[in-house]
């Protein structure tokens, strides 16, 4: 990569320092063997970089500034330069590596790149390596690299916002915080910059506290308008909400939000009037930036909002195009009683997941278009809400009715961010079609680019086609504008378990755990499916179902535990208690029947297993009359049969799940009716065909894992196979 030109060549590359530890210290001590020391360096370190593909750019006092052509031969020479290095004494490296944009001009580099890579460096352990996001986004699809990430440092000279991970595979040492001269700024997240702002909830301060629907539509309006802005970074609903009533300090939300300024303020409704306080105030100094009071008809609520948007703007020095201007004019209807109906809908669709809301949502949108036929995004609820039911009971008149409620919606206002997300919401729920329903969340992203819930559309599509760097790329951009929410610190980590980088997997669980509301329970659940999975651990899995509010939320995970364990008969007293599901919408597709007929068969009780099978057939087939293109119904009968002794009816339903639900469709469930087709062949003896496809699984991002296959009692009969012990030696 040295150059003897003159002319400047600006390039991509990885950007890698190095730097002796204690250097000083023994040059104070003995010069002479320091400068021994330096000389070794050179011989031993030159030839690796050269090996690498890399550049020996200049050295630095002890210090070295590499330069590799891809992240991945920087962080592979990395690995060798530090394995070689403990082979000698006082060679003791710290490396850090950056990837980025660099000027190069006679044989020397420059850019603020380089810098970042300089202060990258001292993050690193003694014998360790530290690197910045970017070439943890470049190596993120590589199992065989594991790190662990540090945090978001403050870098000296350095505007950028950095994040910092260490390599801890290939049996290197973790960054120790307490032990870096470089400390981490002491913030809860990132800022988001001057232009950044979060809309808590204004205050219901009606004399009804009924209207509390009311109150917070307001505040999720003016999210909406100041979402339109393209200037603005807004923080999510998600996030917002949690401050609801809440006696923090705005200094303090902004400090763990990571925004600017904070918009609070008061809806009082009454009579045919509305009175909107409202005060913009920036987190860092508690300065009002801006306040106003609106004391007006309740017909200029639209108005208002507009009004609110636009002084934002101005306050926080952003500058609205034409286009900005023209998109926060747009109202939603004329009509205060259709909006009014409007607001209690979307208030019932955050109810919860039960049916029954989404119903009553429904019902009161249908009201709403009833008073305004013209109302574009009520259409578009109704179409979104029946698309989500269809996704779940797989019922062929809701897809009907939620592609007529489309139709309205996009005929009335085609280019309406609303209506764009119904839109795809309906490709995505009613026909898995992922590419029609990225196109139009791709819309919606530039339209509102400061509403990170698109961003967030757009990572979970990515992840269904199997782009899981880009996808977690979006998670994490979705998550700082929404840094309160656990479901999305949920997406992250599953993501990163699919990608089998597990210490970030957990880190986010975790994280997801202490964002959750006591009554949720993914975040446990997940959390330890990954102890199991990387260590076989069920004692710990079961102190963490046990940590929860609640444990019956996890029986389903409880029946798989008792049985793993060889634990029969608990598995059996919980399996056959009919006041327990296995978990929500299971038995739709999972009759107990069949797993009381596997844990009988364990038992080698021959008789019960096959009453138990028989019954489960049963149920399966008359639930395939009216699901008859679901792959989880065809994937448990097939298992059903082969549990029977059905060779060719257990294959042909195996395969048919793959193929309604086939990896190239879907990434991120398509792996599972693979496996699921595994465990079918296996069940019949059949291994060869198993090791085909649980080979095929261990190369792709998905959840069967080394640890999976050594937990499992299904994989049993495959522990004195060669080919299966040789799998299990490419645990990472």
């Amino acid at each position: 990569m040295t150059s003897s030109s003159s002319t400047p060549q600006r390039k991509l590359a990885a950007i890698m320092f190095t730097d002796i530890a204690g250097f000083t210290a023994l040059s104070a001590k003995n010069e002479e063997k320091a400068l021994k020391l330096i000389k070794r360096q050179r011989e031993l370190l030159k030839p690796i970089v050269e090996r690498f593909g890399g550049s020996w750019l200049k050295e630095i006092g002890d210090g070295l500034l590499l330069v590799f052509p891809s992240s991945k031969q920087a962080l592979s020479c990395a690995i060798e330069i530090q394995h070689t290095a403990k082979q000698m004494e006082d060679l003791n490296l710290r490396i850090g590596i950056h990837q980025g944009d660099i000027l190069e001009e006679d044989g020397d580099i420059f850019g603020d790149d380089v810098n970042i890579a300089s202060r990258i460096e001292p993050f690193a352990a003694v014998g360790g390596i530290a690197i910045s996001h970017k070439i943890f986004g470049d190596i993120s699809g590589s199992p065989e690299f594991q790190v662990k990430y540090i945090g978001q440092p403050k870098l000296k000279g350095v505007i950028q916002e950095v994040k910092l991970y260490c390599l801890i595979s290939h049996d290197l040492p973790s960054t120790n915080l307490s032990e870096v001269e470089a400390k981490l700024e002491k913030r809860n997240g990132p800022r988001l910059g001057s232009q950044s702002i979060a809309v808590l909830p204004f205050a219901n301060w009606s004399e009804l506290p009924e209207n509390e629907y009311f109150s917070d539509g307001i505040t999720d309006d003016i999210l909406t308008q100041l979402a339109k802005i393209k200037e603005l970074k807004v923080i999510s609903r998600t996030s917002i909400m949690q401050y609801k009533r809440t006696e923090k300090t705005t200094g303090d939300i902004g400090e763990e939000l990571g925004v600017a300024a904070i918009l609070e303020g008061s809806v009082r409704r009454s009579e045919g009037r509305v009175r909107i306080t409202s005060q913009l105030i920036d987190t860092r100094t508690d300065e009002h930036l801006w306040a106003e009071t609106y004391d007006r008809d309740l017909v200029d609520i639209f108005a208002i909002q507009m009004d609110v948007a636009e002084n934002i703007a101005s306050a926080l020095k952003t500058i609205l195009s034409a286009e900005d201007k023209q998109r926060i004019k747009q109202q939603h209807t004329e009509s205060i009683e259709a909006y009014d109906y409007y607001l209690q809908a979307i208030e019932n669709e955050r109810m919860g997941k039960e049916t029954k809301y989404r119903q009553i949502a429904i019902s009161l949108l249908k009201k709403a278009v009833a008073i305004d036929p013209k109302f574009a995004q009520a259409y578009a609820h109704i179409s979104l809400n029946h698309s989500r039911l269809y996704f779940i009971e797989q019922d062929r008149k809701r897809l009907d009715l939620a592609k007529d409620a489309m139709d309205r919606a996009v005929q009335l206002q085609p280019d309406d961010v609303v209506v764009r997300e119904a839109k795809g919401r309906y490709f995505y729920y009613g026909f898995r079609d992922y590419a029609r329903a990225l196109n139009e969340f791709y819309f919606t992203q530039r339209i509102e680019p400061g509403n990170g819930g698109h961003a967030q559309n757009i990572a979970a599509i990515q992840r269904r086609l199997g782009n899981f760097e880009d996808a977690l790329a979006n998670f994490i951009i979705a998550f700082e504008h929404d840094p309160r929410s656990s479901e999305l610190a949920w997406d992250l980590a599953g993501t990163y378990e699919l990608l089998h980088h597990y210490d970030m997997a957990e880190q986010f669980y975790d994280r997801a755990i202490e964002l959750a509301d006591q009554s949720h329970s993914n975040g446990y659940r997940s959390k330890a499916w990954l102890q199991i999975y990387r260590t076989g651990a069920t004692e710990r899995a079961r102190e963490l179902i046990m940590q929860h509010t609640d444990p019956n939320k996890f029986f389903w995970m409880l029946v798989v535990l008792d049985i793993e364990e060889g634990n029969y008969e608990d598995a059996l007293v919980r399996l056959t208690d009919s006041s327990k599901k296995l978990r929500d919408g299971s038995e739709l597709f999972i009759p107990k029947e069949a797993y009381v007929g596997w844990v009988f068969e364990l038992m080698s009780k021959t008789e019960e297993a096959r009453s138990h099978f028989d019954n489960a057939l049963t149920i399966l087939k008359n639930k395939l009359k009216d699901n008859s293109n679901d792959p989880r119904i065809h994937a448990t009968l097939g298992w059903v049969y082969a549990h029977l002794g059905f060779v060719d009816e257990a294959i042909l339903e195996g395969q048919k799940a793959v193929d309604l639900m086939p990896i190239s469709l879907d990434a991120l469930m398509g792996p599972i009716y693979v496996e699921n087709l595994a465990q079918i062949y296996i069940i019949i003896g059949e291994f060869n065909e198993c090791l085909d496809r649980l080979e095929y699984l261990l190369k792709i991002p998905c959840n069967t894992s080394v640890g999976s296959l050594r937990f499992h009692r299904v994989w049993k009969p495959l522990q004195e196979n060669p080919r299966f012990m040789k799998l299990l030696e490419n645990d990472t």
